[in-house]
């Protein structure tokens, strides 16, 4: 019985998962577009999702691309559609939260619903952890505190500090400091 289940579940490892070579292929193409046309790669990344099922990798490509073509409610539905799967590893977790956090941070700025705000302030917050955005979401994170009468400055200081530390010498640190400063606060 032992020895059958064993070769049943290394029949199914060597198996494998037969859409995997097109899915890492749809994805390695909206990945490279990326940056210079998002538009190619929001369509590559739904081709992909459309002829291989789902996977966050592909929603979080399509996600920030939506973002840079300021389609913030399809931003918004890609996020949501990666963070949906189980298992996610924790940069691809946290990359998903600031594609999530960003759409509904520019979304409250358009129409300064709260609740917006509050999930915002919540996903950015999760993308702080890990991932290749982390300094961009403890930014934005620590900005957000002042576009509500919700924010804290507590957090403010807590995430501006966090950014700084994170990349010391970047734009987004010399943003955080002079904000900072103009409010008398010391980073």
């Amino acid at each position: 019985m032992k020895a059958a289940l064993a070769a049943l579940l290394l029949a199914l490892a060597a198996c494998g998962d037969p859409s995997a070579p097109g899915r890492d292929a749809a994805l390695a193409g909206a990945q490279a577009a990326l940056e210079s046309d998002p538009s190619s790669a929001l369509h590559l990344a739904r081709a992909g999702l459309s002829d291989h099922g789902a996977d966050a990798r592909l929603s979080l490509v399509a996600g920030l691309a939506c973002l840079q073509l300021e389609r913030r409610s399809e931003a918004l539905a890609a996020a949501d559609e990666g963070l949906a799967a189980d298992d996610l590893p924790a940069d691809l977790r946290a990359d998903l939260s600031w594609v999530r956090g960003a759409a509904l941070m520019a979304r409250f700025r358009e129409l300064s619903d709260l609740d917006d705000w509050r999930a915002a302030n919540g996903a950015l917050e999760a993308a702080t952890g890990a991932g290749a955005h982390r300094v961009r979401a403890a930014a934005a994170l620590a900005l957000l505190q002042d576009l509500a009468p919700l924010g804290s400055q507590e957090r403010q200081l807590r995430f501006a500090r966090l950014a700084i530390e994170l990349e010391p010498d970047g734009e987004a640190a010399r943003t955080l400091r002079a904000v900072l400063e103009r409010k008398g606060l010391s980073p």
